[in-house]
C-alpha cells in the first residue's frame, strides 16, 4: 500500500483523491514548516538510495523473469 509506505517512510502525506480539505492541509502545513520539508526530502533521497539502488532493482527483475520462467516449465 502505498499510503502505508509514504507514512512509514517519513517522506510525505497521503490524502484521499476527493480530500480537498485534507490536501490543502498538507501543503498549508508543509509550506509553513521548513524543517518538516527538509526531513521528509531526506527521508525520501534516503528510501530511494536504499530501496531503489541499481543492483536491487537488477535483483528484483532477474527474480520475475525466474519466476516466469518456472511457471512456463
Amino acid at each position: 500500500n502505498l499510503c502505508q509506505l509514504i507514512h512509514e517512510g517519513k517522506f510525505g502525506y497521503c490524502v484521499s483523491p476527493n480530500d480537498k480539505t485534507g490536501f490543502i492541509n498538507a501543503i498549508t502545513e508543509l509550506h509553513s514548516d521548513l524543517k518538516r520539508r527538509e526531513e521528509m526530502g531526506l527521508n525520501g533521497l534516503n528510501y530511494i538510495k536504499t530501496y531503489c539502488n541499481k543492483e536491487r532493482c537488477v535483483n528484483s527483475y532477474v527474480k520475475t523473469i525466474l519466476n516466469i520462467r518456472s511457471i512456463d516449465d
